[in-house]
């Protein structure tokens, strides 16, 4: 059976909707209702994958937190939180993609930060500066050892704000579900220099599957 995001609030509203519709012989309404319910079901399901055998087992990889495209990578980027000299990958979400938010290595929530800025298209390339107000959504700092990696999620205009379910102090496996993304935006990940980019622009990606860079292990 299919997995959702949809709230189990909803999932009972409707069932007991559609009781009542059936009770009072409104067969449309029962139809239309059961239509749209499964779509929604569809459009918000939870895609179930596993780890990817390519991931190497020499090193410390970073998977894909998320679906989507690579549209930019850039490197020796200073960032007033995440910090400098880093290696910053945006990746579009589109909005028919799965939506989930995955942990992308073994790692410590540190900090979780909202952004109330206006939001953008997620085709236009992000341009993110601290403190100005340019960019809604939520940015997640993880900590793995003594390096911080740094994920900030853009809220599109035609698109929702991203929901977490974790906070600072979680500590979580590769490839946790750690909360979802209702119907896409941007993300734009900020890596250590030590992290070798295996990820190229355009290139599609799996969530828990791809690999967007690794670490060899000293």
């Amino acid at each position: 059976m299919l997995k959702t995001y949809l709230p189990s609030s909803l999932n009972t509203w409707t069932a007991i909707s559609m009781m009542v519709l059936i009770s009072l012989s409104l067969y449309y309404v029962f139809f239309i209702v059961l239509t749209l319910y499964v779509g929604l079901y569809i459009f918000f399901r939870k895609k179930i994958q596993t780890l990817s055998e390519h991931v190497s087992s020499d090193g410390i990889p970073i998977l894909a937190p998320v679906n989507g495209k690579i549209i930019h990578v850039e490197r020796n980027v200073s960032h007033g939180i995440f910090g400098e000299k880093l290696t910053e990958i945006q990746i579009l979400i589109p909005w028919w993609s799965e939506f989930g938010i995955f942990l992308p290595l073994h790692a410590e929530v540190k900090n979780i930060i909202l952004h109330k800025g206006r939001s953008f298209f997620r085709y236009q390339k992000a341009f993110e500066k601290v403190g100005a107000n340019i960019g809604r959504g939520i940015s997640l700092s993880l900590e793995h050892g003594v390096q911080i990696i740094g994920l900030t999620f853009y809220k599109c205009k035609l698109g929702m704000t991203p929901e977490l379910i974790v906070q600072a102090g979680d500590i979580g496996r590769p490839g946790v579900n750690i909360g979802y993304f209702p119907l896409g935006g941007t993300l734009v990940m900020y890596l250590p220099a030590q992290f070798e980019i295996m990820c190229v622009v355009d290139q599609k990606i799996d969530a828990q599957v791809s690999v967007l860079a690794n670490k060899q292990l000293s």
